[in-house]
């Protein structure tokens, strides 16, 4: 796992059942939507990715990330029927906390909504960060378009995957390395208060 997926399984561990760290979009689409072409899509992008195919198993007290292959696990595709509580349908979803140990770390929904939807889609920040939820929902966008067109989705090439990233960052930031940056930070931050006095009226 990289530092930060560590940093925010340490969290999730903490603080369970929370969904501060759930990013989401949620847009308004028309009435015309292929839902099985949607459902493709959203398979498709979580194969090219593996972050969104993620989860956490604990081996002696540390997180070890476990890559499911692609097909098996991505990104579950939940379809209700909103009506007039269509935003509280989605407010719920979204408040919905993810489970890292058994995943997915990524979920859509297609709520009802007069002669519409409301498509959904919520990734833990272990999964994406706001830039990459962007190309995310990009990749979403040109692979529904693709399917329902019956073409092939025009996207680039996944060189570096997250997984790598992670290899290669705790390669460079180990040993002599990282008990130099320890040291600097201990000094820097030496004489610290250990009590923040921040206002908790706002």
């Amino acid at each position: 796992v990289s530092f930060n997926q560590r940093r925010l399984w340490f969290v999730d561990r903490l603080v369970p059942g929370g969904c501060a760290y759930v990013m989401f979009v949620v847009v308004r689409v028309g009435g015309g939507l292929d839902v099985e072409g949607l459902r493709g899509a959203l398979g498709v992008v979580a194969g090219r990715h593996a972050a969104l195919r993620t989860v956490f198993s604990v081996v002696a007290g540390e997180p070890v990330a476990v890559v499911r292959p692609a097909g098996s696990a991505g990104v579950v595709l939940e379809v209700a029927s909103g009506g007039a509580d269509a935003g509280e349908v989605v407010a719920g979803w979204v408040r919905r906390p993810f489970d890292l140990g058994a995943g997915p770390v990524a979920r859509g929904l297609l709520v009802a909504d007069g002669g519409g939807w409301l498509f959904g889609l919520a990734v833990h920040h272990v999964a994406v960060d706001g830039w990459s939820m962007g190309i995310v929902l990009g990749e979403v966008a040109e692979c529904y378009g693709a399917l329902v067109a019956g073409r092939e989705p025009v996207l680039p090439v996944v060189g570096v995957d997250y997984p790598d990233f992670a290899v290669w960052q705790r390669g460079e930031l180990s040993g002599g390395v990282l008990a130099g940056l320890a040291e600097y930070w201990v000094g820097e931050l030496a004489g610290a208060p250990e009590v923040l006095r921040l206002p908790l009226d706002r």
